[in-house]
């Protein structure tokens, strides 16, 4: 009988139960035995493996967060973990390694398909608009920074919010722009001045001011002194990057998760493995890792 095995890595995001649910219930329906590898290419390194079995996790569909858990993908720049994972993906006899995740799980992937492995990508990250997980945690961030700036603009603050996602994201910074909120980075404050020129012009006009920083700016207290030594403005500092990474997927995402698990099936099923998958045109493609 063919035989999978399925990780999620990277950080978690909304989607990744959907993803692995439909991928179950794909393999169920084609005869394929399936594996849940436990904390990501970690899990897969020391050998921690379930029998996934399909009729067990229906109530996970549309449930947040990950059953597999998750690692960073990062450890495994080091050969000798590299080596561990490639002997325990052949000694449990798996045919195709099906891993969910962002940029840095891509390049693990990789690195194994040139050492034989079969894998195929499918994208869970907040770092790109195709990726399942996306517009789910879109979603949360302008419903939760739509709560703060009513706080904000009846108190009359500077409020400073650290965000998660691709640093050169359109749709975040289209976001800022709908909401009259400053988009920050750490090339923005190598013009500290022009800051504080459009803090000013925002309390100009509604007495308060949002500021929104990437997830590459690791500075938001001193961000927020910064400020406070340079004006009369109040200031709130919070960081709300792991708020809406959890949280149930939102209804496009249910539907992408189940193109992108039925499509990788279909691309095992036809031996076409080593791909990762994307959207181009609304429409599900794979593309050739190597």
């Amino acid at each position: 009988m063919k035989k999978i095995a399925i990780l999620s890595s990277s950080r978690v995001s909304a989607g990744m139960n959907t993803i692995i649910y439909h991928l179950l219930k794909s393999c169920y329906n084609n005869h394929i035995e399936s594996y849940g590898i436990l904390d990501g290419f970690n899990g897969l390194m020391t050998n921690q493996i379930i029998k996934l079995e399909y009729q067990n996790y229906l109530s996970i569909m549309n449930q947040g967060g990950t059953i597999l858990h998750t690692g960073d993908p990062r450890d495994f720049i080091n050969q000798e973990y590299l080596e561990q994972v490639i002997n325990h993906y052949y000694q449990n006899q798996f045919d195709c390694l099906f891993v969910i995740g962002g940029h840095g799980s891509y390049n693990i992937a990789r690195k194994l398909i040139n050492k034989g492995i079969h894998c195929i990508v499918i994208p869970c990250t907040l770092d790109n608009d195709y990726s399942v997980g996306y517009s789910s945690a879109l979603d949360t961030l302008v419903n939760m920074l739509d709560k703060l700036y009513d706080t904000s603009s009846s108190h009359q603050k500077c409020t400073i919010i650290k965000i998660e996602g691709c640093s050169n994201n359109k749709l975040i910074k289209d976001v800022c722009s709908s909401m009259d909120a400053l988009y920050v980075d750490n090339h923005s404050l190598s013009h500290p001045q022009k800051l504080l020129n459009k803090l000013q012009v925002c309390y100009d006009t509604s007495n308060n001011a949002m500021i929104l920083l990437s997830s590459n700016f690791n500075q938001g207290e001193q961000l927020k002194n910064f400020i406070e030594s340079k004006t009369q403005f109040e200031v709130r500092y919070n960081d709300i990057t792991f708020l809406y990474r959890g949280g149930m997927p939102n209804a496009y995402d249910r539907i992408l998760a189940r193109n992108y698990a039925y499509k990788a099936i279909e691309l095992y099923n036809h031996q076409q493995t080593n791909q990762y998958l994307k959207l181009k045109n609304n429409k599900v493609i794979a593309v050739n890792i190597i």
